[in-house]
Parts: C-alpha cells; sequence; structure tokens
C-alpha cells in the first residue's frame, strides 16, 4: 500500500478556512454624527439658511412693584449654507430624492 506525504497533497486541502468572514474595514465618518438631515421640497432653490436667536442677559435688578422693567432686544444671526448633493450616478440620485 502506498504511503501519501503531505507534498502529495494539494495546498487547498491542506490548509484550515474559518468559517467566520473577517468584515470589512469601513470610514469613520465623524462629520455627520452631529449634522441634522432636513428633507428640502422640491424646486425650493439650493441655498438654506439657518437662524440663530443669541440667549437674553441675566436679570440682576430686582423689580420694583408697579414698574415695567427694560426690555431685552433679541439678536438674531443667520447662518447660509450652499446645498450640494453627493453621489456616484445622476441615476441614484434621482432614486434617492
Amino acid at each position: 500500500m502506498p504511503i501519501t506525504t503531505t507534498a502529495q497533497v494539494p495546498p487547498e486541502v491542506r490548509t484550515y478556512f474559518d468559517r467566520l468572514l473577517l468584515t470589512l474595514a469601513r470610514p469613520y465618518y465623524i462629520y455627520d454624527m452631529f449634522a441634522q438631515k432636513r428633507t428640502i421640497p422640491l424646486n425650493s432653490g439650493d441655498q438654506m439658511i439657518f437662524r440663530r436667536y443669541a440667549t437674553l442677559s441675566a436679570a440682576t435688578v430686582p423689580i420694583q412693584d408697579g414698574t415695567t422693567p427694560p426690555g431685552d432686544s433679541l439678536a438674531v444671526t443667520d447662518f447660509s449654507t450652499q446645498i450640494k448633493w453627493y453621489g456616484k450616478t445622476n441615476e441614484e440620485l434621482q432614486l434617492a430624492a
């Protein structure tokens, strides 16, 4: 009876394959962690403006009985941004919208 050695066995048979596949390395996008997603109506332009009001100052003077305290005016800050679309093809952009 002939003896079979490891040199006669193909490398695929001599190798152990783990059944668990390795996960793919994916980029970790930290830029969109705190992003706000908005639905934009069709044909509404390519710019968006976000508005923020400043905080009011603290009231440090006691109110006198019978007098109206002076009011504070609100300060407004507008942030304008350009809307940009990202994707691989125009067909994928139409499917996403």
